[in-house]
């Protein structure tokens, strides 16, 4: 893929994951998100790093990254 392509698919990924994360944010997705977070939270270490595999728009590598990950 040249550079030009690869700039192109990355608007494309970028600007999907803007209205992906629209989508789905507020009412029943915040009950969502907060019981998410809570099983999560028991299997997070105590410190050190967590890897992200990148399969997603980045909503919870925000969150860990607020929480000192």
């Amino acid at each position: 893929m040249n550079g030009e392509a690869a700039k192109d698919v990355k608007e494309t990924y970028d600007g999907l994951a803007k209205s992906y994360d629209a989508m789905f944010s507020g009412g029943k997705w915040a009950v969502y998100d907060a019981i998410t977070w809570k099983y999560i939270e028991d299997y997070l270490p105590g410190k050190g790093s967590v890897l992200d595999a990148g399969g997603g728009t980045g909503k919870w590598t925000v969150q860990l990254a607020k929480r000192g990950y």
